[in-house]
């Protein structure tokens, strides 16, 4: 085999090695992004919850200390 034909043989079997390498980078990278993206909703999620939860506590600890004001004026 000549080697110039010999050197583009490589240098094709490099270049498609490389890009294999490339799609699993992308594909690692693209399934990161989605554990990132879950991640962040569940985040959003309990901390939703958790605000949500003070809120309620807090306006139901407002409405129990009014109820015991009314209740002592009378």
């Amino acid at each position: 085999m000549p080697r110039i034909l010999y050197y583009l043989n490589l240098q094709v079997l490099y270049d498609s090695r490389f890009l294999r390498f490339q799609v699993l980078i992308m594909n690692s990278y693209e399934q990161g992004k989605k554990a990132r993206r879950i991640a962040s909703v569940v985040y959003l999620l309990i901390m939703t919850i958790i605000m949500g939860g003070t809120y309620l506590s807090q306006q139901q600890k407002e409405a129990a200390d009014k109820t015991m004001q009314d209740s002592t004026d009378h």
